[in-house]
């Protein structure tokens, strides 16, 4: 085999890595495309138990009807990597692959090729399967494909990164055992060093948020990693698969990865097949990089009892680690070179562990200080905005506004002055009364360059009120309080009503929504006091995906605010219910149904909670032969009688619209009625 060349590919190389790999490649696709058929019609049948109406539609994206689109990155592209570069550990496997007459950058490249190409064809034959069975069953489940180009690309890188980091310990050992613990190193290493300095310098600064690094400290920038480590870090799997970010550093640091693996591929000698490393520096260097890793701990350990008084007890755990260190530099010695004598001749180089715990905890040191000095003034402010307020709302409303970058003096004069105060006393709270404790703000502060700082902050309740009155003046925060118009990425439902009849009520909502001002949407969206809060009919869902994330709100159904939509809710529900007058009319007169009335014609709605005995058995009839057999509008009362549940978990029940009659007989009768909060009429009447 020769070396010259850095790129090259053979063709009859590819064909031969993709032959090698067939049997797993397409067992992995078959499972893969199983998952991604099982997935969907299992959510169509739990979604169906849950909102009890067939046709009801649920909102989805590609990634939770197809959770093990991630399972390449994991499995079978490390796996295929060790299956065809297997011959490196056998001496004479290597000198029968290095004597094939093609370069080695050939032989690198293609063998590569085939562990891509499997890994491709898994995530792109899932995914359709995924797709086309989420498109057959439209019917019930919403697919959103908005983000499904970003997943499939992250999701290719995330395997490429795992791939090379596999081929690159390849290339510098010699035995299976050492393969795979050198590409965990390889994986592992780097962000765990730089989690633990992240998890030291959170534990040290109480004013820095679970948010905001920068490139090193974020673990969501390494797709893999970030996904693997998703309760450390900034973002979930769903974030870091559809990040731009995420995916240029996963690609550049995979194409290094590749690069070395290629360049190191290409030095390798075939002497080194069934040796721990290819050469005596490499050995030093997996030595080392483990011992460090172990170290971790004990070095953790002081930088924590530094900082709160360390004791007696502290030091002996400190001893006790970094014995454990200095037998896993032994052990792995050990264990690769099976030379006991060797271990005299590399004691020393356990100095140099001891010499990067101590860099680790200058550069954790300086980070703190670095940290805790940022104190920008009102001038040095460019931008704000608030990841997350505790008032109530929605989550989607709240992640909405997280995006907002408010441009305020006077909100930057608030957050200066209380940085400026938590930072010198590395506090949350300093400052404040104990009353004012719980007005916790995560704000993310802008300055020059495109620098972005997020640090989390107490505020007093005067305050809080500037904040809000600069979000309240920003023409983007008030237009994030509207109802969006109804696309592939948003679903509304309820449980009373079909797919169709939501679609019909939800836009016409939307339409009547463009009449109301911001402060009625944002009492409305928000579960805010409004005016005629008690002419509320109903809750109305809406399902919407935000940055390929699903959310959900609520919207009440009321008569002040959305008339027509009512009238159209109002007679959706009566002839879904028609067939049941009879029926719920004769349980009536047998004493076996409860009547409840809805009056909405005065200035708030009125409830009669009404049952057989107490009429007698005159005015049971005459209030029978009071009911109308027509859709109530939203100008009109309307009744419900109900007696029970069916086996599918509907209620049993019949919608009239009662006349000027049947409220004589309640008052002949004494029947007195009580005004309803809001979400009552939707508890009783509707089952919501």
């Amino acid at each position: 085999m020769k070396r010259t060349r850095f790129w090259d590919f053979d063709a009859r190389i590819f064909g031969e890595g993709i032959r090698q790999l067939k049997i797993v490649g397409i067992l992995f696709t078959v499972v893969m495309c199983l998952e991604a058929l099982l997935i969907p019609i299992g959510t169509v049948i739990q979604a169906q138990q849950i909102r009890t109406v067939e046709m009801t539609r649920s909102l989805v994206t590609l990634l939770r009807m197809h959770p093990l689109i991630v399972l390449p990155m994991y499995t079978l592209a490390p796996v295929a990597v060790l299956m065809l570069f297997s011959f490196l550990n056998k001496r004479r496997a290597s000198d029968f692959y290095h004597a094939i007459p093609v370069t080695r950058a050939a032989m690198f490249i293609s063998l590569f090729a085939a562990v891509m190409f499997w890994v491709l064809l898994s995530i792109l034959a899932s995914s359709a399967v995924s797709v086309v069975t989420c498109l057959c069953l439209s019917q019930h489940i919403q697919l959103d494909l908005s983000g499904v180009g970003m997943l499939l690309l992250n999701t290719f890188l995330g395997a490429a990164f795992v791939a090379a980091c596999t081929a690159l310990a390849m290339s510098i050992t010699g035995t299976l055992f050492n393969n795979i613990v050198v590409a965990g190193l390889i994986f592992f290493a780097p962000r765990l060093l730089l989690t633990v300095c992240r998890m030291l310098i959170h534990g040290y600064v109480n004013i820095l948020s679970g948010g905001i690094d920068g490139i090193l400290l974020d673990a969501s920038y390494n797709i893999p990693l970030g996904i693997l480590t998703g309760v450390l870090s900034t973002a979930d799997a769903t974030t870091i698969l559809h990040s731009y970010s995420s995916a240029a550093y996963t690609a550049v640091v995979a194409f290094v990865y590749f690069l070395a693996a290629n360049l190191l591929f290409r030095l390798r000698k075939s002497e080194a097949a069934g040796y721990a490393a290819a050469t005596p520096i490499l050995q030093h260097v997996n030595r080392l990089v483990i011992t460090f890793l172990v170290s971790l701990m004990p070095t953790s350990v002081l930088f924590l009892g530094m900082n709160s008084g360390s004791g007696s007890t502290d030091m002996y755990y400190i001893v006790v680690l970094y014995i454990v260190a200095a037998i896993a530099f032994c052990v792995y010695e050990l264990i690769t070179t099976k030379k006991p004598k060797q271990l005299l001749k590399v004691a020393p180089t356990f100095l140099l562990v001891l010499a990067a715990d101590a860099a680790m905890l200058l550069g954790v040191f300086l980070g703190c200080r670095s940290t805790l000095a940022f104190r920008p003034t009102v001038d040095e402010i460019r931008g704000i905005s608030f990841t997350f307020l505790e008032n109530g709302q929605s989550s989607y409303f709240s992640r909405h506004y997280a995006d907002i970058i408010l441009y305020d003096k006077d909100a930057y004069a608030v957050v200066s002055e209380r940085l400026k105060i938590c930072a010198e006393n590395n506090s949350a709270v300093s400052g404040l009364e104990e009353s004012y404790r719980d007005y916790f703000l995560t704000v993310k502060i802008y300055t020059g360059s495109n620098s972005v700082h997020e640090r989390r902050l107490a505020f007093s309740a005067d305050q809080l009120k500037v904040l809000e009155k600069a979000m309240d003046k920003s023409e983007a925060y008030r237009k994030i309080f509207t109802l969006p118009e109804r696309d592939s990425g948003i679903s509304p439902w309820h449980t009373q009503l079909s797919t169709d009849e939501a679609d019909a009520v939800y836009d016409t909502m939307q339409k009547e929504s463009k009449k109301l001002s911001f402060e009625q949407l944002y009492a409305l969206l928000t579960n805010g006091d409004y005016p005629k809060a008690d002419n509320t009919l109903t809750q109305f869902t809406v399902e919407v995906t935000y940055r390929n994330k699903v959310y959900s709100f609520d919207v009440p159904l009321n008569t002040a605010y959305f008339p027509e939509s009512c009238t159209l809710y109002l007679s959706y529900r009566y002839k879904s219910t028609e067939g049941m007058q009879d029926d719920m009319l004769q349980s009536l007169e047998e004493g076996n149904a409860g009547l409840d009335i809805y009056d909405n014609r005065g200035d708030s709605m009125q409830q009669y909670f009404v049952s057989p005995e107490q009429l007698t058995k005159a005015q049971l009839n005459a209030l029978k032969n009071a009911l109308v057999r027509k859709a109530p509008t939203k100008d009109d009362a309307f009744c419900l009688i109900w007696d029970g549940y069916d086996t599918n978990g509907l209620k049993r029940e019949a919608i009239f619209t009662p006349s000027d009659e049947a409220f004589r007989i309640l008052q002949e009768a004494n029947i007195s009625a009580s005004e309803t909060k809001e979400g009552d009429v939707a508890a009783t009447a509707t089952s919501h």
